[in-house]
């Protein structure tokens, strides 16, 4: 624990599990987190706030799950990870419109993180690529 740091630790599920704090509503700056991935119980984000990015390293479900009973009201979270498909997952058989749709779900996710309109439609556009062909 840092000394005279007014942020309360969350505390980790598991040894080695780094801690998860959750500053107060009076920061002096907007928070931002985003969720990048999720996958094998693990928290992958980065969060943004003071004009800097920070990195974070993986967390587990349950402590994130944690984290986010005492967020202040300024704070966003973004979840990008049901966005953007699983590396080296299989593609997924579906319709035409079931495709926009999803399409769609994903575009809307970068904008809600706050990716202008270019930006969005730039990285919606390399994930189709990374992506191939629709099954």
């Amino acid at each position: 624990m840092i000394p005279d740091d007014p942020r309360e630790p969350l505390g980790a599920a598991d040894p080695g599990e780094p801690e998860v704090r959750i500053g107060d509503a009076g920061a002096g700056y907007d928070m931002c987190f985003t969720v990048l991935d999720r996958g094998d119980g693990r928290v992958h984000l980065v969060s943004e706030g003071g004009g800097e990015v920070f990195g974070h390293p993986s967390v587990s479900e349950a402590v994130w799950e944690r984290a986010l009973c005492d967020v202040p009201e300024a704070w966003r979270i973004v979840d990008l990870s049901a966005a953007c498909p699983a590396a080296g997952a299989p593609p997924v058989p579906m319709d035409d419109d079931a495709l926009a749709e999803r399409q769609y779900e994903r575009l809307l996710a970068l904008l809600r993180a706050g990716f202008d309109r270019d930006e969005a439609l730039e990285v919606l556009l390399a994930l189709l690529r990374a992506e191939g062909p629709p099954g």
